[in-house]
């Protein structure tokens, strides 16, 4: 007895999630339809991609893209506490109690963290 789509594709969805990968469904408006389909055409052509893979490519841009005018902005936040006279401490407690991300991305803001960012900062500056 052979197999139906149904079983083949819940198959491959418990083999994707055993192997960690997690399945997404986005929907998309006209205009960011286009701008996928503009985008795949032009990464096609140097090499063979699938929607899956441009995705996370997408993703990497995005990440970077985040990084790039967000961590200025909390540098920003943590020299404006600490020129306020905040501890490392105060300070980390300051973004952990308004969810403000970590640069990793996980975990919490620690005094320890906010000191090494304290001190980079301040060798950076030296050197400009």
């Amino acid at each position: 007895m052979g197999e139906t789509s149904r079983e083949r594709v819940k198959q491959f969805r418990s083999r994707q999630k055993e192997k960690g990968n997690r399945q997404i469904t986005v929907m998309l408006d006209r205009e960011s339809a286009e701008r996928f389909d503009r985008l795949k055409a032009k990464m096609n052509r140097f090499r063979k991609l699938n929607n899956n893979t441009l995705v996370c490519e997408a993703l990497k841009v995005m990440e970077k893209d985040f990084d790039e005018k967000f961590k200025p902005l909390i540098l920003k936040q943590i020299t404006k506490r600490h020129k306020e006279g905040y501890s490392n401490s105060g300070i980390a407690d300051y973004l952990n109690d308004r969810k403000i991300p970590t640069f990793s991305g996980s975990g919490e803001w620690h005094g320890s963290t906010i000191s090494k960012l304290l001190s980079k900062k301040a060798i950076g500056s030296k050197t400009k």
